[in-house]
């Protein structure tokens, strides 16, 4: 039987008041991520290789890891040893705040058009040394550069951690960047096997953790050509997404580069 509106909205009113909503950085009344804290979370984009480590100019895959990897590069913003950036993606996945999607998806597609800028000082003096054809299909380049193509594919759930959060952050995240972008989002990929969270485990173990865990949902002939930025809240070893990246590869995807928040570990940095 379902409530009374007045009813809502007094339990409304009630949690409001017993529990009311502060910016987690500075304790402001109002919002999750005040305006002011929102303006001052730093950006420390990433410009290292997400398999190694080791520097790249654009956080591209390094020749090495190229030979036996799948994923071209990640494009993420700052490192996860930020005590906002930390305390706001545990708040938003662990303590269950939606909303906060929002907010960060607006410092994403924010970050996005500061990777934007950089990339258009290089883009003509690229173009002018690559024909057309050449440039939609160099995986060294992130997709952004291209402008053409790019789809946003969220790192999908599995049925029960998706009851258990009861939202998907990544797909959120997507929506949120694609209101802002323009760039499709694309929910093609499913997470069959449940695993163990991958926080909790070893890097050797995290790449036995995901194997066989995803799968196309349908067929994926409107991904050949396509230039895809996979997108999550945090990449660490780099094992979840790299897995993806090999199946969408196997479907004619040109280009694959993860899109997240952050990077590394909870109590490492490195900014490249």
């Amino acid at each position: 039987m379902l409530k009374p509106a007045w009813i809502l909205n007094w339990t409304a009113a009630l949690s409001d008041l017993l529990f009311p909503i502060e910016c987690l950085s500075c304790g402001q009344e109002g919002a999750w991520l005040c305006l002011a804290c929102q303006k001052s979370l730093p950006y420390k984009i990433s410009r290292h290789c997400p398999h190694c480590g080791s520097a790249t100019p654009w956080g591209e895959t390094c020749a090495p890891c190229r030979r036996v990897k799948a994923l071209d590069g990640a494009l993420s913003l700052i490192p996860y040893a930020e005590p906002l950036a930390q305390n706001l993606i545990h708040a938003w996945k662990y303590q269950g705040i939606k909303s906060l999607s929002n907010e960060l998806g607006n410092y994403m597609a924010a970050g996005l058009e500061i990777i934007n800028q950089r990339l258009a000082k290089v883009r003509h003096q690229i173009q002018l040394g690559l024909a057309r054809q050449d440039l939609l299909s160099y995986p060294l380049l992130p997709t952004l550069l291209l402008n053409k193509n790019t789809i946003l594919i969220p790192v999908p759930l599995h049925k029960k951690k998706l009851r258990q959060r009861g939202f998907n952050q990544a797909y959120d995240l997507a929506q949120a960047i694609s209101e802002k972008t323009g760039y499709p989002v694309l929910d093609i990929m499913e997470r069959p096997k449940h695993t163990a969270a991958q926080a909790t485990l070893h890097e050797t173990d995290r790449f036995t953790n995901i194997q066989d865990a995803f799968r196309l949902k349908d067929k994926a002939d409107d991904l050949v050509g396509k230039n895809i930025l996979i997108v999550d809240d945090v990449i660490t070893t780099g094992a979840t997404i790299e897995t993806m990246a090999k199946i969408l590869k196997s479907a004619g995807v040109s280009s694959i580069w993860a899109l997240t928040i952050a990077y590394g570990h909870p109590l490492e940095s490195k900014t490249g």
